[in-house]
């Protein structure tokens, strides 16, 4: 069986704690102007390197003005345009 949910909430707090006195002030390195563009781009990244993604989100991010441009984009149209995000 787990530990009694208060356990982990004492655990969590102190994980919390601990990355705070270890990172006070971070930093991402993605390039980005709304949550919604974050999203893309922490999501690129777990495939490639940041500035790679940087590169490739600044075109991206002009052409696709948002989620629904996303949405309503060809795939394979995206496909090409994230090409150079190699997994």
């Amino acid at each position: 069986m787990g530990e009694p949910l208060d356990t982990r909430a004492v655990q969590a707090e102190e994980v919390i704690e601990r990355l705070e006195r270890e990172y006070p002030d971070p930093e991402i390195s993605l390039n980005f102007s709304n949550r919604f563009e974050l999203l893309v781009a922490v999501v690129l990244s777990a495939q490639c390197t940041d500035e790679r993604v940087n590169k490739v989100t600044a075109d991206l991010f002009e052409k696709y003005d948002g989620p629904a441009d996303f949405a309503n984009a060809d795939v394979e149209d995206i496909a090409d345009d994230i090409d150079s995000i190699t997994y």
